[in-house]
Protein backbone atom coordinates (compact mmCIF):
# COMPACT_ATOMS: atom_id res chain seq x y z
CA UNK A 1 0.00 0.00 0.00
CA UNK A 2 1.14 3.40 -0.07
CA UNK A 3 1.28 4.10 3.34
CA UNK A 4 3.66 1.21 3.34
CA UNK A 5 5.91 2.21 0.86
CA UNK A 6 6.08 5.67 2.58
CA UNK A 7 7.34 4.06 5.79
CA UNK A 8 9.85 2.69 4.19
CA UNK A 9 10.92 5.49 2.04
CA UNK A 10 11.19 6.87 5.06
CA UNK A 11 13.19 4.38 7.03
CA UNK A 12 15.74 2.85 3.96
CA UNK A 13 17.64 4.90 1.18
CA UNK A 14 17.33 2.98 -1.57
CA UNK A 15 14.12 0.66 -2.44
CA UNK A 16 14.54 -2.79 -4.66
CA UNK A 17 11.99 -4.46 -5.94
CA UNK A 18 12.42 -8.30 -7.39
CA UNK A 19 9.60 -10.11 -8.36
CA UNK A 20 9.17 -13.44 -10.34
CA UNK A 21 10.88 -13.03 -13.76
CA UNK A 22 7.60 -13.86 -15.93
CA UNK A 23 5.48 -11.67 -17.49
CA UNK A 24 2.80 -10.89 -14.20
CA UNK A 25 6.42 -10.21 -12.20
CA UNK A 26 7.68 -8.01 -14.99
CA UNK A 27 4.32 -5.76 -14.78
CA UNK A 28 4.62 -5.20 -11.19
CA UNK A 29 8.30 -4.20 -11.79
CA UNK A 30 6.77 -1.37 -14.32
CA UNK A 31 4.26 -0.51 -12.03
CA UNK A 32 6.38 -0.05 -8.63
CA UNK A 33 8.67 1.91 -10.89
CA UNK A 34 5.58 4.20 -11.99
CA UNK A 35 4.13 4.43 -8.23
CA UNK A 36 6.46 4.21 -5.98
CA UNK A 37 9.97 5.02 -8.27
CA UNK A 38 11.54 1.94 -6.80
CA UNK A 39 14.32 0.15 -8.63
CA UNK A 40 13.64 -3.16 -10.62
CA UNK A 41 16.03 -6.04 -10.44
CA UNK A 42 15.37 -8.43 -13.21
CA UNK A 43 17.22 -12.00 -12.04
CA UNK A 44 16.72 -14.11 -15.36
CA UNK A 45 18.40 -16.57 -14.02
CA UNK A 46 15.40 -18.87 -13.50
CA UNK A 47 11.67 -17.87 -12.86
CA UNK A 48 12.06 -16.81 -9.59
CA UNK A 49 14.75 -16.56 -6.23
CA UNK A 50 14.31 -19.53 -4.87
CA UNK A 51 14.13 -21.25 -8.09
CA UNK A 52 17.52 -19.54 -9.11
CA UNK A 53 19.05 -20.44 -6.18
CA UNK A 54 17.52 -24.46 -6.01
CA UNK A 55 19.40 -23.81 -10.19
CA UNK A 56 22.19 -22.25 -10.01
CA UNK A 57 23.80 -21.87 -6.13
CA UNK A 58 23.43 -19.40 -3.52
CA UNK A 59 26.94 -18.46 -4.24
CA UNK A 60 25.45 -17.71 -8.45
CA UNK A 61 22.92 -16.10 -7.37
CA UNK A 62 24.61 -13.50 -4.78
CA UNK A 63 26.87 -12.89 -7.40
CA UNK A 64 24.12 -11.94 -10.12
CA UNK A 65 22.42 -9.78 -7.29
CA UNK A 66 25.80 -7.57 -6.48
CA UNK A 67 26.52 -7.55 -10.39
CA UNK A 68 23.10 -5.67 -10.55
CA UNK A 69 23.50 -3.64 -8.18
CA UNK A 70 26.43 -2.13 -9.45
Amino acid sequence: TKSQMYFLEKKYNKIYVLFDNDDPGKNSMKKYEDLYGTTSLLLDMSKDLSDSVMDFGLIKVKEALEELLK
